[in-house]
């Protein structure tokens, strides 16, 4: 080792090696400026054992080290890998940083810098060495000899160059020929004209180095060796650096020469360079030349000793550093076989038995480049002990049993077995007082120690020692191990109830201190475990008892101990658990089901209780047990019809007796009644009586009543306890059916008895008639029936009972979704259709839908404009080309019905005429398959369009969704929609003939009902949604004599009592009733109804026949009876005097009579003039009056007929007023006298006499 160097201060990386070969990806922009990785430095004790320290316990020591080339740790990773021994280094993209010049000279002057800084031949060239004649150990074992006479190489300056003017190195590998007086130059930058920085040897003296870093001044800065340094005939390596401070000149690893140039000025090198040549003189390179290297930047020691030789160890045992003893390490030699240039795995280097003074200080310094020339070093010290032992490390115990205990340690840090082989080494383990416990160590490195024949759980404390030649050493730390606790044992359960238990156990030689942890879990500690006592509850007692168990549960308990106590912490270790299970006792099970089997037994059954050995069913009334066993169902048999049994059970187990659960009733089953019959038929009530069957009294039976046998609509329903049964408040004339059943305590019915047909009786003045058919008839074959009568929401239901609903929707961004809208008169509501794409009514697709056969379909339509989107859909089943059928409108305005047979061929008809905007449309399209399949298309009732259309007759079935108001386009968006109202769509699974289209269609509209005799004269105008279904009218022209259903009581008071001012109008009076169902229809009517009763005026004069005073038939107002408060309450009312009838509207049906008020005086002795005073035209109050269609003055309170004569105050006559009944008691005049001429104001007298000669006289004015 060089002298001079400083010993460093101990810096040792340590990481991980990286095993395998790292693939380097060249980056031309990137450099290698990472040196090698030094790790995993050990050296050996006297034990034999490798360690990190750097103290070591024998003078003989094996040293190993681990060395890896990792790469550029900045950008991509480049690693040149690693340089061994004397050997070129790498230039190119991985080149060292700073190189600007890299020549090996195999061969040929390229420069191997990213430069190309190439040389060339100014002169003579250089002969090339041949192979093998360069430098043993360098890239192809060639190089450049120089005759000393006229041979160079010449490299041009270049800006790469020309950037080492702060920082230059230049070095080589030269093998002189000669040490001339004067010197030979190996580089230097010149020219012609002048001389810059250059490297000579034997300048001064021969064999010194010389160095002039030459400034752009042209001032010299020498550093110059002695001679003697530079011989002959052998390779050695020359370097002059500067790193910008002091400039340093080496022969091979050793520093010859330095010299401090801080601040000087830039160096010269903006010249070429040349090579074994001064081009200013003639001064030529004598020998070999090989490697030459011009870097930017300064090497260090380190540095340079690496690029003279590369793998050394440095060792001093006299700690000084400048007694270093160097090592050069090679492959196979010191260093793993895969030391090779350029290797990036791991390379471990070992040196073997090296010898170390005691005391003192010894030094050491490991040192690797890799192929770009980064250096690392590491460098420590390390020192010798030989003194008695440390104390072993770490005792620690381990108990292997209750009796056991093992006792372990390390090795101390100094021990050395070998250091006496007469007296070996030893482990010495003592107790508290320092008394051996441990036998003899024979292979002295046994470091563990088995200490038996103890007490259960019980503690013990020691130490160690180790003994060598030196002398006993140092005590460890004192460690106190508990040996094991024993497992306990016999745990068991006792004190057992439903939710709580005591559990003991025995501690099997454990002392009293000995701490115990108790557990318990309903899964056997799979899922859910309890710790009721943990280690930490310092549990020493041998009992614990545990509450809020669940009854009728197995549990699992399990107990174990842990050696230690609690005043310390030294017991940790767990013994194995002692375990067992019991059941807790079971509560009342809540599972007992009991249904009766029929009229006589009890089938008893209840969910297994799983800790259940037997089960007790008790009778809760007797105490006596039903029955006790393992099963878990029981029939009790031998009771009689409707009779209840109160049960309760109980489940024992292993444990004992259970609890009882809640009491339940079962009742078995009633007796069905027979014999039922008809007692008595009257017109409002029915009475029968049936046999009870042998039931138990209190037997409930149930009784009903209905107009159908098959009692799909129940009219009434009775129940009763007895055997006999009234139904009242029916109608009468009304056939009806009624059956009997019984109801046992349970609710639960027997079937009924035979059904038995009567009728109720009919007063003489009572007439039935059934209502025509209407929308709202049940039709034959209906799948889908759509009045759309909602008025809110978007459900609309079927009233086909198929329950095929529709929704209202709209599956389109901000489209809208149909609403409800008023229909056709009397048809209710009806849909509204904006025609918006994706807005219909959609019904779901469902078998009762997914026909083949006949079909009919119809609806009424009423389109908001006659410019409806081609092919708009009405009706339609399926999507597109595979539609079942449609109801739609053609681009021609036309009505079109289309259907699809399943070959599949498409068939339609369309009608005669086009639709028309704002009128409601009845359309109807039949499909009638079988041998001539047929379409029909009718409108209005009427058959438009017929056509036999061939075809397999079997239509088309799809499981598409039925849609109103639109139709799809094939998959796509439903873009095919009607604008304009849709109501009354009926889908039949029926071909309808053409009579049933026309009744259809008429059904719409409201029928005028004439009840038979005797009511012949009256008439009912009823709309088709009226009752929203069938209907039966009854009507009785005398309900005070042949009564409906009013009480004649509250009719009487009701003709005691007429409206104010009101005169009855003789037989006038009707009752009214609809029958629905066998029952009166209550509900407020859907639509109002008409009701027509006619009055007497066989001479014409406008008077009711058979009233005085006279009543004007043009005053009659019919009323209905409110019977709740026995009121007539006025209904809407128009006189038609031309066919004398009085029609009212109302929306419900009752008790129904014409009023009026009659305005004839039998005289005139309460006769009114007014306004008085007259005012005609000034718009006040005393204005002139208008009635009965003429205007001006007033005379009222007249008799039925008479004259009325107007006198001025002298007596002249003015006017005749002459009145009659069709006056109705009020006469006008008009202000004029008998020529036409308007009266002046003033005063006047009225003569008023009747036919009959009674006189009345009025004074009045006139004020114009």
């Amino acid at each position: 080792m060089r002298p001079g160097i400083l010993i460093r201060a101990l810096q040792l990386l340590i990481v991980l090696p990286v095993f395998g070969t790292l693939v380097v990806a060249p980056v031309s922009a990137q450099v290698e400026n990472t040196p090698p990785s030094l790790f995993n430095r050990l050296s050996a004790d006297c034990l034999g054992n490798t360690t990190i320290n750097t103290t070591i316990s024998t003078g003989t020591t094996n040293l190993s080290i681990a060395v890896q080339d990792i790469g550029s740790t900045t950008g991509s990773i480049i690693a040149s890998g690693l340089r061994f021994g004397r050997s070129p280094h790498v230039g190119g993209t991985v080149a060292r940083a700073g190189t600007k010049l890299l020549m090996h000279f195999d061969g040929n002057f390229i420069d191997s810098s990213t430069f190309a800084n190439n040389g060339t031949g100014a002169g003579n060239l250089p002969t090339a060495c041949g192979v093998p004649n360069g430098f043993s150990g360098l890239a192809g074992d060639n190089c450049y000899d120089f005759d000393g006479a006229d041979d160079e190489i010449q490299i041009l300056k270049t800006a790469s160059l020309n950037d080492t003017t702060s920082q230059i190195t230049i070095q080589a590998w030269i093998n002189p020929d000669a040490t001339p007086a004067g010197g030979d130059p190996i580089v230097e930058f010149g020219d012609g004209t002048g001389i810059g920085v250059h490297l000579w040897h034997s300048v001064g003296s021969p064999g010194d180095l010389f160095a002039n870093l030459v400034g752009t001044s042209g001032a010299s800065n020498i550093i110059q060796s002695t001679g003697g340094w530079i011989n002959t005939g052998v390779w050695q390596l020359v370097t002059i650096t500067f790193g910008g401070s002091v400039a340093e000149l080496y022969f091979n690893d050793v520093m010859v020469a330095s010299q401090s140039l801080s601040g000087v000025e830039p160096l010269d090198v903006g010249r070429d360079v040349f090579i074994g040549r001064r081009p200013s003189a003639a001064n030529f390179y004598d020998g070999k030349i090989d490697e030459v290297r011009i870097i930017r930047g300064g090497l260090s020691a380190d540095d340079v000793a690496a690029d003279y030789f590369s793998g050394t160890l440095h060792i001093s045992t006299t700690g000084i550093d400048g007694n270093l003893v160097q090592t050069n390490l090679s492959n196979g030699a010191g260093l793993s076989v895969n030391a090779v240039n350029g290797v990036v795995a791991v390379v471990t280097a070992t040196v073997n038995n090296i010898q170390f003074p005691a005391a003192g200080q010894n030094i050491l310094s490991w040192r690797f480049q890799d192929m770009t020339g980064n250096t690392s070093f590491t460098t420590i010290s390390m020192n010798v002990t030989e003194a008695p032992p440390t104390a072993p490390g770490a005792l620690t115990g381990s108990a292997p049993g209750t009796t056991d205990i093992l006792w372990t340690w390390t090795t101390p840090t100094k021990i050395c077995l070998a250091a006496d082989a007469a007296s070996p080494a030893i482990y010495e383990v003592v107790d508290e007082n320092t008394t051996v416990v441990s036998g003899p160590d024979a292979d002295k490195t046994n470091l563990s120690f088995a200490e038996s024949g103890l007490s259960v759980n019980s503690a013990r404390r020691r130490r160690v020692r180790a003994v060598d030649a030196f002398g006993n050493g140092s005590f460890s730390a004192e460690t106190t191990v508990y040996s094991l606790a024993a497992a306990p044992t016999t745990l068991a359960a006792g004190t057992i109830s439903t939710g709580s238990a005591v559990f003991t156990w025995a501690n099997a030689g454990n002392p009293g201190y000995t701490r115990y942890e108790f557990s318990i879990s309903s899964d056997n500690f799979v899922n859910f475990v309890s710790t009721l006592a943990k280690i930490s509850d310092n549990l020493t007692a041998l009992t614990l008892s545990a509450a809020n168990l669940s009854p009728n549960q197995t549990y699992n308990i399990r107990v174990r101990a842990q050696n230690g106590r609690n005043s310390d912490t030294l017991g940790t270790t767990l013994t194995a658990f002692d375990t067992a299970a019991f059941v807790t006792l079971a509560t009342g099970p809540t599972s007992l089901n009991g249904s009766a089997l029929g009229t006589s037994s009890i089938a008893w059954s209840w969910a297994v209780v799983p800790t259940a050995t037997s089960y007790r069913l008790e009778d809760d009334d007797t105490g006596l047990a039903i029955v006790v066993q393992a099963g878990t169902s029981f029939n009790q048999t031998s009771l009689g019809p409707n009779v209840t049994v109160n049960a309760k059970l109980r489940a024992d187990n292993a444990s004992g007796l259970g609890q009882f659960g809640p009491v339940l009733g079962a009742i078995t089953h009633a007796n069905p009644p027979n014999s039922t019959a008809l007692v008595l038929a009257g017109s409002t009530t029915i009475s029968i009586s049936w046999n009870t069957g042998g039931n138990p009294s209190g037997t409930f039976f149930q009784a009903m009543i209905s107009t159908s046998t098959s009692f799909s609509v129940v009219t009434q329903t009775i129940s009763v306890t007895g055997a006999t049964g009234s139904f009242t408040n029916l109608l009468p004339a009304t056939p009806y059916a009624f059956r009997v059943r019984a109801i046992n305590a349970g609710s639960v019915p027997t079937a009924f008895d035979s059904t038995i047909q009567t009728q109720t009786t009919q007063f003489v003045g009572i007439s039935s008639q059934a209502i025509p058919s209407s929308p709202y008839t049940p039709i034959s074959g209906g799948v889908g029936v759509y009045h759309f009568d909602e008025s809110s929401g978007t459900a609309a239901a079927d009233s086909s009972g198929l329950g095929n609903n529709a929704t209202l929707t709209c599956n389109f961004v901000n489209c809208s979704t149909p609403t409800f809208t008023s229909g056709m008169s009397g048809l209710g509501n009806a849909v509204k259709f904006t025609g918006i794409q994706d807005t219909f009514c959609r019904i779901p697709n469902s078998a009762s839908l997914q026909t083949t056969g006949d079909i009919t379909i119809s609806a009424w339509v009423n389109p908001d404009t006659v410019n409806q989107i081609a092919d708009a859909g009405i009706v339609a089943k399926g999507s597109g080309t595979l539609e079942n059928y449609t109801l739609e409108i053609t681009a021609g305005r036309e009505w079109l019905f289309r259907v699809r047979d399943n070959f599949p061929t498409t068939f339609t008809i369309k009608s005669t005429m086009t639709l028309v905007a704002g009128k409601w449309t009845h359309v109807a399209g039949v499909f009638t398959g079988g041998g001539t399949p047929t379409l029909h298309l009718y409108v209005d009732g009427v058959q438009t369009s017929s056509a036999a259309i061939g075809g397999t007759g079997v239509r088309f079935s799809d499981n598409h969704d039925l849609s109103i108001g639109n139709r799809q386009n094939l998959s796509g968006p439903y873009n095919r929609g009607f604008r304009g109202d849709i109501d009354e769509v009926q889908i039949q699974n029926l071909a309808a003939s053409a009579a049933n289209i026309l009744t259809a269609y008429l059904g719409a509209f409201p029928v005028e009902l004439t009840p038979p005799a005797p009511n012949g004269d009256k008439r009912l105008t009823i709309p088709p949604d009226t009752f929203g279904q069938e209907a039966v009218i009854l009507v009785s022209g005398q309900p005070l004599t042949s009564p409906i259903l009013i009480n004649t009581q509250i009719l009487s008071d009701g003709l005691s009592a007429p409206p104010t001012g009101q005169t009855f109008v003789p037989n006038s009076i009707i009752e009214v009733v609809a029958n629905v169902n066998g029952a009166e229809f209550e509900d407020n009517f859907n639509s109002s109804v008409t009701v027509s009763i006619p009055y007497t005026d066989d001479n014409n004069n406008g008077l009711v026949d058979g009233t005085e005073p006279p009543l004007p038939a043009i005053n009659i107002i019919m009323y209905t009876l409110n019977e709740a408060v026995v009121r007539w309450e006025p209904l809407p009312t128009t006189v038609d005097t031309v066919n004398k009838r009085v029609n009212g509207l109302t929306g419900h049906f009752s008790i129904f009579a014409l009023f009026g008020p009659t305005a004839i005086q039998p005289d005139v002795s309460t006769v009114r003039v007014y306004p008085n005073p007259w005012k005609p035209g000034s718009g006040s109050l005393f204005d002139s009056v208008t009635f009965n269609g003429r205007t001006g003055l007033a005379f009222d309170n007249l008799s039925e007929s008479g004259s009325i004569r107007i006198f001025t105050l002298s007596g002249e006559l003015v006017a005749t007023v002459a009145y009659g009944a069709g006056d109705i008691g009020t006469a006008i005049w008009d202000g004029r006298n008998s020529s036409g001429v308007t009266v002046a104001s003033g005063v006047y007298f009225a003569y008023v006499k009747t036919n009959t000669g009674d006189i009345a006289l009025k004074k009045f004015a006139i004020q114009r």
